[in-house]
């Protein structure tokens, strides 16, 4: 039986770094808060009381924290990310390619939320369906970085 080309060898796997848990916590952290302000917001009448007290202005700004720690630890894991796959033994350019793939994936599936959206909602318009969110932006993002990454030469290259 033959092995495909792309599988790094043994050894490559049992050196790679191994994973910063301490990063996947926090991004679940972010989502978490994130579900909760969604939550909270969808079930509160607009002109309640309770959006007007204090409490409810702590929720608003930690739950404000949630989209900007979840984009910057993503950006924090895709070079994490690459530098693992090249110590398995894959060259840059695959792996650029490889995180270019996950940024389009993550951008569709932005899209088809926006759609299902749009579709079950009876008072939804066609404007809503291109309106920037986090997902959309996080995509976009892995896609321009992984581009730039895959295609940097230099030191100061991978440095900006």
């Amino acid at each position: 039986m033959v092995q495909p080309a792309a599988s790094p060898p043994v050894a490559a796997r049992l050196t790679a770094p191994p994973r910063r848990l301490y990063i996947d916590w926090l991004r679940g952290v972010a989502v978490l808060v994130m579900i909760m302000w969604h939550s909270i917001d969808s079930w509160t009448v607009p002109d309640a009381a309770v959006r007007k007290s204090a409490s409810f202005g702590v929720i608003i700004f930690f739950a404000g924290w949630a989209a900007p720690l979840f984009l910057f630890l993503a950006g924090v894991a895709l070079p994490l990310a690459g530098a693992a796959r090249m110590a398995r033994g894959l060259d840059r350019r695959a792996v650029s390619d490889m995180l270019q793939r996950r940024g389009w994936q993550v951008f569709l599936i932005a899209h088809l939320f926006r759609l299902q959206s749009f579709l079950l909602n009876p008072n939804g318009s066609w404007n809503g369906l291109l309106k920037p969110d986090i997902l959309n932006i996080l995509g976009l993002a892995f896609v321009y970085s992984a581009f730039a990454w895959g295609r940097a030469t230099t030191t100061r290259q991978l440095f900006w």
